[in-house]
């Protein structure tokens, strides 16, 4: 009887979207999530009230922020179906969603940023800093990815995340500036899970041992966050207050209410 259910609970190897996909991967991924039950997965959670507070620094963060809402959301959006563009596809063997993604999510930035320099800087800041790093785990061995161009350097499709994850530190990710230590935390924790889901998607491998891959991976990022986090705020100060704010219409208006109460203008002398 056990044996039937387990025959019938393994799903189909090939197939969906993404035929090159190996499902049997995104099964194994979450099995654990599906047979051992909620209680058990409680592990990966934060205590409750942590999480609250943690959700409530956020919201204020957002709510303070002089960026418009809709590009705050449209950001959020479009940098998870980035991440799920990059994985589902170097899985699958097809790259151009992931490209075509990540030109939307930089359109989306340049509509709403006043000033297109911060989003290039931020997108290179990215690139330059993600490539880097990826030489650090490619060349010791302890990662391997899918659609490689090469063995020693990031494939197109990981830059891709770096550039968008950067971009997304003036919208989405801002609430990160000025928090060093959340970042590091958020980069820390973040990453070993993005990376793990990475490989057991089937888009990249551990040569070495997942332990290994997490450790690395977990202490590079726990630096990297808080660097573009800071990298991002340095860039916003220098730009001064947002396109939405006009200075001169205040200034106007202040001048008129102080010019006189009645609000006549401002009375003679003589």
């Amino acid at each position: 009887m056990r044996q039937s259910l387990a025959r019938t609970s393994e799903p189909p190897v090939k197939g969906g979207l993404f035929p090159g996909l190996p499902f049997r991967a995104v099964y194994e991924f979450h099995r654990p999530f599906m047979t051992s039950g909620l209680s058990s997965s409680r592990t990966f959670l934060l205590p409750p009230h942590k999480m609250l507070s943690l959700m409530t620094k956020i919201m204020n963060a957002i709510r303070n922020s002089k960026m418009p809402s809709s590009a705050i959301v449209g950001n959020f959006v479009l940098f998870q179906v980035l991440w799920f563009a990059a994985i589902l596809g170097a899985a699958g063997g097809v790259l151009w969603p992931v490209m075509l993604v990540l030109a939307a999510l930089v359109g989306w930035a340049l509509v709403h940023e006043r000033n297109p320099r911060q989003e290039v800087r931020m997108l290179l800041a990215g690139l330059v800093i993600g490539a880097a790093a990826e030489l650090v785990w490619l060349n010791t061995g302890l990662i391997s990815y899918q659609l490689a161009w090469s063995a020693h350097f990031a494939p197109l499709w990981i830059l891709a995340l770096w550039g968008g994850f950067a971009v997304s530190l003036n919208y989405s990710m801002g609430w990160l500036r000025g928090r060093p230590l959340i970042g590091a935390a958020f980069g820390g924790f973040g990453s070993v899970g993005s990376v793990i889901a990475g490989v057991r998607f089937g888009a990249a491998e551990a040569p070495e041992g997942m332990l290994l891959l997490a450790v690395c991976y977990g202490v590079i990022w726990s630096l990297i966050v808080p660097i573009l986090a800071w990298w991002a705020q340095r860039g916003q100060v220098a730009q001064g207050p947002g396109k939405n704010v006009k200075p001169g219409k205040n200034v106007k208006e202040g001048a008129g209410k102080d010019a006189g109460s009645n609000g006549h203008g401002p009375r003679s002398i003589a």
